[in-house]
């Protein structure tokens, strides 16, 4: 069952995020980007791990940080390997832009038996306190 919530925060625009058993897709748009640096990323975290309780009448499995991580992970190289690109202006890293671009576009957040990438997350959840400081 896939369900849709649409989202606005404060005065970032509207984000449509969809929802899976144990797995949620965030668009990595204009609102998304508006959100974390406007310091809500952990507002949006909390509305979607409720939402997601509502809908599904089981909590989502994965913890705050760890979420917040993933999101901010996924925005922040994309937008990296953007300005690389543009300052360097050759071939290849535009190729590599595309390609960490066409994998970041969606932030897909899963539960540890559905995605593999929930142990990197939740390891670099650790950290999120350096996180939050740099950003």
């Amino acid at each position: 069952m896939e369900k849709e919530k649409i989202y606005h925060i404060d005065n970032c625009q509207i984000i449509r995020v969809l929802f899976n058993q144990k797995i949620i897709h965030i668009p990595n748009n204009k609102g998304l980007k508006c959100i974390i640096k406007d310091n809500n990323t952990k507002k949006l975290a909390q509305q979607i791990k409720s939402d997601y309780r509502s809908i599904f009448k089981q909590p989502l499995k994965i913890s705050n940080q760890s979420l917040i991580i993933e999101i901010w992970g996924h925005v922040v190289i994309e937008k990296w390997t953007y300005r690389l690109a543009r300052k360097l202006n050759r071939e290849k890293v535009w190729t590599l832009h595309k390609t960490i671009y066409h994998h970041c576009k969606v932030v897909d957040c899963g539960e540890k038996s559905i995605d593999n990438n929930r142990k990197i997350w939740d390891f670099l959840s650790w950290f999120y306190p350096l996180f939050y400081f740099f950003l």
